[in-house]
């Protein structure tokens, strides 16, 4: 399958348009906003087009295992997207303690040097 990711930083006049544009790229393709909770746009981008997978800003989980007003934050965010029917991505887990809380808090998916450092694609595949 094939994920479109949106950022905070791509300006949208158009969410018809996008989403036109999603559809013509063929059956199976996903929609991920990126560096979601960094600013309102990326709130907005989620809000009115209901992307597959919701990356939460790095800045929003480093240090979410001290923080209660992190941990409410993102357990609503996570609550609100799985509302609207996608997934949430915790982008820049660096910690165990990170990871525990965010399972704790139910975001199902992640990333970051605590769970693995990027690698060429070549020493991941069978090829």
């Amino acid at each position: 399958p094939l994920v479109l990711e949106l950022t905070e930083h791509e300006r949208i006049d158009d969410y018809d348009e996008v989403r036109r544009a999603v559809a013509e790229v063929g059956e199976g393709v996903r929609l991920s906003v990126d560096d979601a909770g960094a600013g309102w746009a990326s709130l907005r981008h989620v809000l009115t087009l209901r992307p597959d997978f919701v990356k939460l800003d790095r800045a929003w989980v480093s240090g979410v295992d001290t923080d209660p007003a992190r941990q409410a934050l993102l357990l609503g965010i996570g609550r609100f997207v799985d509302e609207l029917g996608g997934m949430v991505v915790a982008e820049g887990i660096e910690t165990p303690s990170e990871l525990a809380t965010l399972v704790r808090l139910g975001i199902p998916f992640g990333q970051g040097y605590h769970l693995g450092r990027p690698v060429p694609v070549t020493e991941v595949t069978d090829e």
